[in-house]
């Protein structure tokens, strides 16, 4: 794989604009099991720059990888209540890892100012959690749409969790 950079040594950076390009990417207004399968990997690369990057986060790690359980566990529920198999599941989380490869190669590195990097990915993440406590607030209103599968409320409880662990995420990102 390689990525673009501006200096050597420094290019981990560039894993931070993938994940935060990944983790933008998420349809909140079709938002589907798929779709946490994006904001998973996001936040597994974002956990891997954050142990390995040129500006290793250790109080990053805790909140990151609390969140991925939670959404790990959303998306196994809500697959399972969809009627969707394993094999539908891992078929959909290879799509995403491929795209999730696609723009990490093409993400370009903050070298020149890492801090940029974390900045916007905190912003993305800010918008991620305003976005799912909507989608969480929508999907307890009215009955469902006719082919609509929402989330059971264990998955919404998961959902709640995560959420409430990207904030804590968002702060260690920002006091970094």
């Amino acid at each position: 794989m390689h990525s673009r950079h501006t200096r050597p040594g420094r290019c981990g950076t560039a894993s931070t604009a993938a994940s935060t390009a990944a983790i933008m990417s998420v349809r909140w207004d079709h938002f589907a099991p798929v779709d946490l399968q994006t904001l998973v990997f996001g936040l597994r690369l974002i956990r891997h720059t954050a142990d390995f990057g040129p500006d290793p986060t250790p109080d990053l790690a805790r909140p990151l990888d609390s969140a991925r359980h939670h959404l790990v566990s959303a998306t196994e529920l809500w697959y399972g209540s969809a009627g969707r198999t394993f094999d539908d599941a891992a078929r959909e989380a290879k799509a995403v890892f491929a795209d999730l490869y696609e723009i990490l190669e093409l993400s370009e590195c903050t070298c020149e100012d890492p801090d940029l990097g974390y900045r916007v990915l905190a912003a993305a993440l800010a918008d991620t959690v305003e976005s799912m406590v909507r989608f969480l607030r929508t999907v307890q209103q009215g009955p469902p749409t006719p082919g609509e599968v929402r989330p059971d409320a264990t998955t919404v409880l998961h959902l709640r969790r995560a959420a409430a662990e990207l904030t804590s995420a968002i702060g260690a990102i920002t006091n970094r």
